[in-house]
């Protein structure tokens, strides 16, 4: 795993693993298959923990969205977009959370990040929602120190 191959490279021994929203079942994965890497596992707004998906998500993840996507995140959408938070920015109205999203989204204007995000997607989510769960493998990582104040 590619993961795994990277923290060896960086020398890493033992690491709090965080995953958030898809990236949270790249981290439950990685801490049951590479248990010895992990210290703790910390899951925010985690996918993987069930069968609820969004809507957006699993509209996108219908056949034809590939055509449909290069129209909503096309240059001129994206330009569109940049000019009104810059003007929302210039009011002090700034928010990290909708600028995170926003540079997300914007990422779908490129062919192949386009491609990555589709591909990744398409293998959890379906048109019901999420397709892939965790939950028959937390049992795995029930030892990692649990801070129940979080729930």
């Amino acid at each position: 795993m590619w993961l795994r191959d990277l923290v060896d490279a960086l020398g890493i021994r033992g690491a709090t693993v965080v995953g958030h929203s898809l990236s949270g079942g790249v981290a439950m994965q990685f801490s049951h298959q590479h248990r010895a890497y992990c210290q703790r596992l910390v899951l925010i707004s985690s996918g993987g923990l069930g069968s609820d998906g969004g809507l957006p998500l699993r509209l996108i993840s219908l056949p034809g969205s590939e055509a449909v996507l290069p129209l909503i995140a096309s240059s001129r959408v994206i330009n569109a977009g940049n000019g009104l938070r810059s003007r929302v920015a210039s009011r002090g109205m700034e928010n990290a959370g909708f600028d995170e999203s926003w540079r997300a989204y914007s990422s779908l204007s490129n062919r192949e990040s386009r491609q990555a995000f589709l591909r990744t997607l398409r293998s959890v989510v379906d048109h019901r929602g999420q397709a892939v769960s965790a939950l028959n493998r937390l049992h795995l990582v029930s030892d990692l120190p649990n801070d129940n104040r979080l729930r």
